[in-house]
C-alpha cells in the first residue's frame, strides 16, 4: 500500500509539472513578439526551463519531444520518471501531453 501511494504521488507530481510547464510555455509563446527568432530549440528550452523548476522529488527524469512546432504553437511532450521504490524495485512513470496554441 505504501509503495502504491508513493507511485501515485510521483505520477501526480509529473502530471502536474507537465501541465504547468505546458501552460507556461504556451503563455511565453503567445507573449513572444519576435517569432522569427523563436524556433524549435527555443520552444523546447522554454518548456525545459518551466518543467524542471516544478520537480521536487528525486529520481531520473527524461523528456521526449514528439513535436515542438514553434511556428504553429504545437507541442507534444512525454516525460518519464525513474525511481527506486521503498522495496528497492526500479519503477517508471510516463506522462504525455499535447497542446496547441490557438
Amino acid at each position: 500500500l505504501l509503495e502504491l501511494s508513493g507511485h501515485q504521488i510521483r505520477k501526480e507530481e509529473l502530471r502536474s509539472a507537465l501541465n504547468r510547464a505546458m501552460k507556461q510555455t504556451m503563455h511565453s509563446y503567445v507573449e513572444e513578439s519576435d517569432r522569427d527568432g523563436y524556433g524549435e530549440e527555443e520552444f523546447k528550452q522554454d518548456f525545459l526551463d518551466h518543467f524542471l523548476v516544478q520537480l521536487t522529488s528525486d529520481g531520473d527524469v527524461s523528456v521526449c519531444f514528439y513535436t515542438a512546432d514553434a511556428q504553429n504553437g504545437f507541442l507534444d511532450v512525454e516525460v518519464c520518471g525513474e525511481y527506486k521504490s521503498v522495496t528497492g524495485k526500479e519503477r517508471m512513470i510516463r506522462v504525455r501531453k499535447t497542446m496547441i496554441c490557438e
